[in-house]
């Protein structure tokens, strides 16, 4: 009787590590969604940097392109004014 006894208690003991072994399952399971949310929300702002680059380095490029304009025509301007151009010539 008291071998029928402990082996109830054995399996007591057994099913409650069997509880705690889900229970712990569960927690592993919800931190690997969390994980795997936190690497979407990562993938997202890399995704939104680099459309931040595209968008700084474009900009980069008109601003450029404007240096580029405004110094063609201080040229023209230079070029086209005469007592600028014959000062010139002086020089």
């Amino acid at each position: 009787m008291a071998l029928l006894v402990d082996t109830l208690a054995l399996s007591v003991d057994a099913m409650a590590l069997l509880v705690d072994t889900l229970a712990l399952s569960v927690d592993a399971m919800t931190l690997l969604v969390d994980t795997l949310v936190l690497s979407v929300d990562a993938i997202a702002l890399l995704v939104d940097t680099l459309a931040l680059s595209v968008d700084a380095m474009t900009l980069l490029i008109d601003a450029m392109a404007l240096l580029f304009n405004t110094l063609a025509l201080q040229i023209k301007i230079l070029l086209c004014t005469p007592s600028l151009y014959k000062l010139l010539e002086v020089v």
